[in-house]
């Protein structure tokens, strides 16, 4: 969404011989990834602001977002549709946790399935983000590191009686594990045309 913008950067970073021109790529995907980042946080307060979520909306990105970078899951075609997705799963999601009375033993249930799915499947490529067997096994670690901290952190806030943050935690996984579903039957579909 931002590459006329990172290239532009990364010209004149090249320009005033702050970084290398070898390290041109590089450089233009990182300064897109921190735009796409900042919009997405943007607009993640946003919506929670405008549905009186703010702190749900936080927690649910916050545990979302490091887990998704490892785990993977499903990718959409262009940056854009991303953009619009993921603000749909942040207002769905919002939607569920204010209007959804689901006994917190159901949320454990799904919280334990969503677990068991994203460690056996995890890391779930796409043709768009394919990943070298060296990328599989660090992700895997990662996601494995990641969702094992998120788990003990669940764990603290639901000892502190601090349930909206137990919610926005379960739901994150929940909704991760869902990704990484359909981006396996998507693999599938395309490996099998």
């Amino acid at each position: 969404m931002f590459n006329s913008i990172a290239v532009r950067i990364a010209d004149k970073l090249i320009e005033y011989n702050t970084i290398n021109s070898d390290d041109r790529d590089i450089y233009e995907f990182g300064i897109n990834q921190i735009f796409t980042t900042f919009l997405n946080l943007i607009t993640v307060l946003i919506i929670g602001t405008l549905m009186h979520s703010i702190k749900e909306s936080v927690f649910f990105f916050a545990a979302f977002i490091p887990l998704r970078i490892f785990a993977g899951g499903i990718h959409s075609k262009t940056p854009l549709r991303c953009y619009i997705y993921s603000s749909i799963i942040v207002v769905a999601v919002l939607l569920a946790m204010r209007y959804l009375s689901i006994p917190f033993l159901i949320y454990c249930l799904l919280y334990g399935m969503a677990g068991i799915i994203i460690l056996a499947f995890s890391p779930v490529e796409d043709k768009n983000k394919p990943l070298d067997s060296l990328e599989k096994k660090v992700y895997r670690k990662r996601t494995i590191i990641v969702f094992t901290a998120e788990s003990f952190i669940l764990l603290i806030f639901y000892f502190a009686k601090i349930q909206f943050a137990v919610k926005s935690i379960m739901i994150s996984t929940i909704a991760l594990s869902l990704m990484i579903l359909l981006g396996i039957i998507k693999n599938y579909l395309a490996d099998s045309i």
